[in-house]
């Protein structure tokens, strides 16, 4: 179907980002609305391919902070995954495993490890001495991917493992056409969203998710306004309430701007 844009009246095209708003202490702790509790994937949304925030997004959410928004990291990597010089920007929280885990304020608030529940071997294999496969092992969330010219599809792989996983397109394009991440059934970004959110007493009316591909979909669909990014694949613009400029192209910023958020 038709794109939809604009919904909940916020404008189709973002405003322009011009640098960085009044410094902190300039009207520091003057809230221009209600209290938002922002979502930001990380890969393609806060950071580009290279694995760096631009500046005008580091600088937007240390605006956003300092009128009392909450920012959480939302993303489908572990907590080891996730640089150092990303976490040291300053964010209220981490959601991270795509749902799994949530962490505020350097403590987890919990953790979902039931991954491992529903490993099955596929052909009857000999096991090796030493090897964990078939053990219980913590884990939150599976990738996988197939060869460069598959003979079976995504669509193929997700209604073949459906009954023991979710799963959602992964980021190994690069690798083949076929891969994606397998989550544990009932738990993803949405459902961690609005955990959260109740959490700390946000009504999902006041959540704002930003992302960039499928991945984020369910945390897309799951808040109170929805953001693609430029640079979206997987059509996610199509149910996302604006969509805001690339990743490159000052996308986090603009995206503030237009909101209100700074």
């Amino acid at each position: 179907g038709p794109c939809r844009a604009g919904a909940g009246g916020v404008q189709d095209r973002p405003k322009s980002y011009t640098g960085a708003p009044e410094a902190p202490g300039e009207g520091a702790g003057r809230v221009a609305m209600s209290s938002k509790l922002v979502f930001l994937d990380i890969d393609g949304t806060l950071a580009d391919e290279r694995h760096e925030v631009p500046i005008s997004a580091q600088e937007a959410c240390k605006a956003a902070r300092s009128r009392g928004h909450k920012l959480f990291i939302c993303t489908g990597r572990s907590m080891p995954k996730i640089e150092r010089g990303i976490l040291d920007l300053g964010f209220d929280g981490v959601i991270s495993v795509a749902g799994a885990q949530a962490d505020v304020k350097g403590s987890a608030v919990w953790r979902n490890g039931q991954f491992a529940r529903y490993w099955h071997l596929i052909d009857d294999i000999a096991v090796p001495d030493g090897s964990t496969l078939g053990h219980v092992i913590h884990a939150s969330k599976g990738s996988y991917f197939s060869g460069a010219d598959p003979d079976v599809s995504f669509d193929d792989v997700s209604r073949d493992l459906g009954e023991w996983f979710t799963l959602v397109h992964g980021s190994y394009d690069d690798i083949s056409p076929n891969n994606g991440e397998l989550l544990i059934n009932g738990v993803d970004k949405g459902t961690a969203l609005c955990d959260v959110a109740k959490d700390l007493g946000y009504s999902i009316v006041d959540t704002i998710a930003i992302g960039d591909s499928d991945n984020d979909a369910a945390m897309l669909k799951a808040a109170g306004t929805s953001v693609a990014m430029g640079n979206a694949t997987h059509g996610i613009e199509c149910f996302c309430d604006m969509t805001t400029t690339d990743v490159h192209d000052d996308g986090i910023a603009n995206a503030f701007v237009t909101l209100g958020l700074i």
